[in-house]
């Protein structure tokens, strides 16, 4: 009983198959496209959970120093300049903040004067 259903089963998949071959091919692409996407937000996964606890770091970092929105703004900017992978090194890291505020500097000439002053200020604020 068990073999002539199991026949029947196959024979109207083949002749299913056989008649929508164009239906089969693209439910058969989605599908595959449907787990690619799985795969690569699995792959992707670990980088986003890392740069969100990143980020949060940065927040409580910023946080426990006082920084206003501008201070933490030109944190920031200097960290997207030198492209640091974590930002939270310019607070624990004199010598990171030195190079990343001399790389925003240099990124932005015409306001070299208040900028430096704004920098230095930083500076004194979380190293002092």
């Amino acid at each position: 009983m068990t073999r002539g259903f199991l026949d029947d089963v196959v024979r109207n998949v083949e002749e299913y198959a056989s008649r929508n071959t164009a239906s089969l091919l693209i439910f058969l692409a989605l599908c595959v496209a449907g787990i690619g996407a799985i795969v690569v937000k699995r792959l992707l996964a670990p980088r986003a959970r890392r740069a969100k606890e990143i980020d949060e770091l940065f927040d409580r970092l910023a946080a426990a120093n006082g920084l206003t929105r501008d201070e933490r703004k030109r944190l920031e900017e200097a960290a997207r300049v030198t492209l640091l992978e974590n930002p939270a090194h310019l607070f624990v890291r004199p010598t990171v903040f030195d190079a990343a505020a001399k790389a925003l500097l240099a990124a932005r000439p015409a306001e070299k004067a208040p900028l430096a002053a704004q920098l230095e200020a930083l500076r004194t604020k979380l190293y002092a």
